[in-house]
């Protein structure tokens, strides 16, 4: 506010008052500027007196009416856009149209050039020009990656990302004896880092205890052999530091004689013994077959023989005996075991799991015996008589022959005969008796080949005579 003294002359006081009291009356709007213009305040009161001078008190400003108008400017900055009337003219005293800040992709409306945070905005009660630009940012967002229990995160585990960039590698570290799994979005990136980030990120990385698997065999292997059982018995996947029992089961015949194939035995000559799993293990449980004495006999002894005669087996070894009886026996079974294939069959078999002790039983023969009377012939003449029988090679034969009855002393100087033919009509043996003091003879001999064999009786004496042949094998005609 200012004053100003001015002097003036009377008929310029009235000219002036007459103009302004026209200027009234026809209300003449004036358009404000940005900064009001001044009006000059009228005298109301005239003194008729000659005044020497006036002091007029302007006012500071006017105001508008409603045919005024205003420019409404709204502007996108960077990374952004107006949805609306950017550009609007507004009525003194009226409102403008709403207008939205549109961030670009990724980014987001901060505020307007004046501060305001209006969103969506309309100017209302509009007195003056506005203009205004609205801010964009782009948007951040939060990774943040937890360790479950048993495990910790190595790397920056709070980070702050701006869309569409990576964040930095973290890496899930397991506790002792644990694994990593997995994130708790199924990610099982390990390393994990994070692109393209649009949105925040929460995660877990969980962890478990190791696993190990058991793997056990048997030596040797095959048909029969042992098997090994474990407690607790939860597939191939055993916590680490478990403890798990093994057992060896041997089969019949098998003894158990170790373990072997990792240094977590507790006992490697146990059974059972324990393992503890802090790695996959591999465990070899060895067996032995059991050995045996066959002991063989004959019955009665000195009968015949057994082939082998006996000795020392593996369990469940297979035996072939074979009984062989001596002259004048005959086999007749097998005793004194179980195990034996066939009591009767010669040979057989004995199949060993234990201990075990074998019988053949023989049994005497009876002869074949044959008598007969030979007829005395005539002087210088001699009666024979001969039986034959079909033999294998290596068969026995054996018995006595032997003649008897009245003679005369001239009988004393004619002999009689006694001798065994081969197939091939050679002589085996030949002997030779006479009636009164070598009447009887005993013979024997094993067939060299097979053929039929003969035996030959002969005489010369005028009286007949008895013959009484005992012979083994039978079957001589």
């Amino acid at each position: 506010m200012y004053k100003k003294v001015f002097n003036f002359s009377r008929p310029f006081i009235v000219i002036v008052l007459m103009s302004l009291f026209l200027l009234t009356s026809a209300c003449i709007t004036i358009v404000p500027q940005t900064t009001p213009t001044t009006s000059t305040t009228p005298n109301t009161s005239i003194t008729p007196a000659p005044i020497t001078s006036t002091t007029t008190t302007p006012t500071t400003s006017m105001t508008p009416s409603s045919s005024t108008t205003y420019s409404v400017t709204y502007i996108a900055g960077a990374n952004g856009s107006i949805s609306g009337t950017s550009q609007q003219t507004v009525n003194y005293g009226s409102s403008g149209t709403a207008v939205t800040p549109v961030p670009a992709n990724g980014y987001h409306f901060v505020n307007w050039s004046d501060s305001s945070a209006a969103n969506p905005r309309a100017d209302t009660n509009v007195t003056a020009n506005v203009s205004v630009t609205a801010s964009f940012a782009i948007n951040t967002y939060t990774l943040t990656y937890t360790a479950g229990t048993n495990g910790s995160i190595s790397g920056t585990s709070q980070q702050t990302v701006n869309y569409g960039s990576s964040g930095t590698a973290v890496t899930p570290v397991p506790a002792n004896g644990y694994h990593f799994v997995d994130w708790s979005d199924s990610s099982a990136a390990n390393p994990r880092a994070d692109t393209n980030v649009i949105a925040n990120i929460s995660v877990t990385a969980a962890f478990a205890q190791n696993g190990y698997t058991l793997n056990i065999s048997v030596n040797p292997s095959g048909a029969g052999v042992p098997m090994v059982s474990v407690n607790p018995s939860i597939g191939d996947n055993y916590p680490s530091g478990t403890s798990v029992t093994l057992t060896a089961k041997a089969a019949n015949g098998w003894t158990f004689s170790g373990w072997s194939g990792s240094n977590d035995i507790s006992s490697t000559t146990s059974n059972p013994t324990t393992i503890t799993m802090n790695s996959n293990e591999t465990v070899t449980a060895t067996f032995i077959q059991n050995i045996y004495t066959l002991t063989t006999s004959v019955n009665p002894a000195g009968t015949g023989t057994i082939s082998p005669n006996g000795g020392s087996y593996p369990s469940g070894t297979s035996v072939i005996l074979t009984a062989t009886a001596a002259t004048g026996w005959t086999f007749s079974g097998w005793s004194g075991s179980n195990d034996l294939a066939n009591t009767t069959a010669n040979p057989t078999t004995v199949t060993i799991s234990g201990n075990e002790s074998v019988v053949a039983n023989f049994n005497k023969l009876s002869p074949q015996v044959i008598n007969n009377t030979l007829p005395g012939v005539p002087l210088f003449t001699t009666y024979s008589v001969t039986y034959s029988k079909a033999l294998q090679a290596g068969d026995n034969v054996s018995g006595f022959v032997q003649l008897t009855g009245q003679f005369y002393s001239i009988d004393n100087t004619y002999n009689w005969t006694f001798q065994i033919l081969g197939p091939g009509g050679e002589s085996i043996q030949s002997w030779t008796g006479n009636w009164s003091n070598n009447n009887y003879h005993t013979f024997a001999f094993t067939a060299s080949y097979a053929g039929t064999y003969k035996i030959e009786i002969s005489h010369g004496s005028a009286y007949s005579k008895n013959l009484t042949v005992n012979i083994w094998p039978p079957g001589w005609n």
